[in-house]
């Protein structure tokens, strides 16, 4: 999950439907289990949040 995130730029739709679709899952399901992660990644410290400006 972390590198698919990392590979779509952060993106974690786009990561879910990556993982989703090689795994064969349901992409919903694969993108709730994945915001999960990043809620435990955060908590842990691991991952944090940086926002984006608007283009």
């Amino acid at each position: 999950m972390w590198i698919a995130l990392r590979e779509q730029g952060g993106e974690a739709l786009a990561a879910a439907a990556r993982l989703a679709a090689a795994w064969d899952e349901d992409p919903e399901l694969v993108h709730t289990e994945l915001m999960r992660m990043v809620e435990q990644w955060g908590r842990t410290g691991f991952l944090r949040s940086e926002s984006r400006a608007a283009s």
